[in-house]
């Protein structure tokens, strides 16, 4: 038997549509991997709370009022789940790139406000602002560590291997 099952992790889409919300969020850009990630804890803000942070951050965490996106779902643990997403959300930015959405500058990306369609625009402010605590949460994330290194955001999101990191 076979089944067509979609969800929204695995849909490039989707990730290109969350990585406009997060940049919009964050005007100064964002290292690639910590894009992964805070577009892994936005589509799951219930696995912020498995991450190793600071009491402040913990703090905010618990303010924010999370609840599951996909309550019914049974999904693999957050570090399988993550790698199986990389695709989607590579071809994301590749796509935000090539049509010259954002632009790489140095280690970051940044999306530019100006190429963006508005409509585009608009419906992402609007989801952002529909989930402002989220997204101050993970603005706060992006901003308390880097990326790279022991005690960065991949080390603390134990979302990727951090052990090889020049930093």
């Amino acid at each position: 038997m076979t089944q067509l099952v979609y969800h929204p992790a695995f849909d490039a889409y989707h990730a290109f549509l969350r990585s406009v919300r997060i940049l919009l969020a964050c005007p100064d850009g964002l290292d690639p991997m910590a894009l992964r990630i805070l577009d892994f804890f936005l589509l799951f803000p219930e696995r912020i709370e498995t991450a190793r942070l600071t009491p402040a951050l913990r703090s905010l965490v618990k303010r924010t009022p999370i609840e599951p996106r996909f309550p019914y779902d049974t999904l693999p643990a957050s570090r399988p789940l993550f790698s199986r997403m990389a695709e989607a959300q590579e071809a994301a930015a590749q796509t935000l790139l090539a049509k010259g959405l954002a632009r790489a500058e140095g280690d970051k990306v940044r999306l530019l406000g100006e190429r963006v369609p508005a409509q585009l625009l608009d419906l992402c402010a609007e989801q952002n602002e529909n989930e402002s605590s989220l997204m101050e949460t993970l603005k706060a994330l992006a901003a308390a560590f880097p990326t790279q290194g022991a005690n960065g955001l991949k080390d603390r999101s134990g979302l990727a291997e951090f052990r090889y990191d020049v930093a």
